[in-house]
């Protein structure tokens, strides 16, 4: 399966990082752009003022091999 990377924009077909809201894929970050991170930084933005809200659960999906 191929993927395009929401950082660099290029394809990839490795193994690389899904981001998901509410179990639903947003975009991936390709091998090679985080190889050269030691930090990923996700931002959650609401162009209007409105109710509050907090991210209600964070999972951490971390697989060693």
């Amino acid at each position: 399966m191929s993927f395009n990377c929401v950082k660099c924009k290029q394809l990839f077909e490795q193994d690389g990082l899904e981001v998901a809201v509410h179990q639903e894929e947003i975009g991936r970050i390709c091998p090679e752009c985080l190889s050269g991170s030691s930090r990923i930084s996700i931002l959650v933005t609401r162009d209007q003022a409105g109710k509050p809200f907090a991210i209600a659960c964070v999972d951490i999906d971390k697989t060693e091999k």
